[in-house]
């Protein structure tokens, strides 16, 4: 018996040892896969760092042309926005001066028709009294006194 448990000792020590191998092939293996893993994550992300660099160099450089100019645009707005506000001001002065020019001449107005009310009779009569007038009687007068003085005026001329 004791070379058959010998035998079944030898055999169980090279099933074991067998197993053994098998396990270290295994292990092996996995770790082969592993590594591989572990590399192709390395260049995925060297591949990920070297986008990322690139997008920041990007908005670097972006930012560099874009910030001088966005500056610019916004002093042109708040110098725009200045006038505005300047131009705002006199139109507001131009509607006080228009409102108080609109007063004075609603006084005026006021003067005007109290004028008008108080000598309106006297305005009437004077009006009354040139049309009146005999223009016509008038002009024979005018043209009579010239006939009339314009031998003396001659007269007169004679002695300069």
């Amino acid at each position: 018996m004791d070379n058959k448990e010998k035998t079944e000792n030898n055999e169980t020590t090279v099933v074991v040892d067998k197993n053994a191998e098998e396990s270290h092939f295994r292990s092996q293996e996995l770790l082969e896969k592993i590594y591989e893993n572990s590399q192709k994550q390395l260049f995925y992300k060297k591949i990920e760092m070297l986008c990322l660099a690139v997008c920041v160099v990007a908005i670097i450089i972006a930012m560099i042309i874009m910030v001088p100019r966005v500056t610019k645009l916004a002093d042109t707005l708040q110098d725009s926005a200045e006038r505005i506000d300047t131009t705002i001001d006199k139109a507001d002065k131009a509607m006080d001066d228009v409102s108080e020019m609109a007063t004075s001449v609603k006084t005026i107005a006021h003067g005007i028709d109290e004028i008008v009310g108080e000598n309106g009779e006297s305005l009437t009569n004077t009006v009354e009294k040139l049309s009146n007038i005999d223009f016509d009687g008038l002009n024979n007068a005018i043209k009579d006194l010239q006939d009339a003085v314009g031998p003396l005026a001659k007269l007169m001329k004679r002695f300069n």
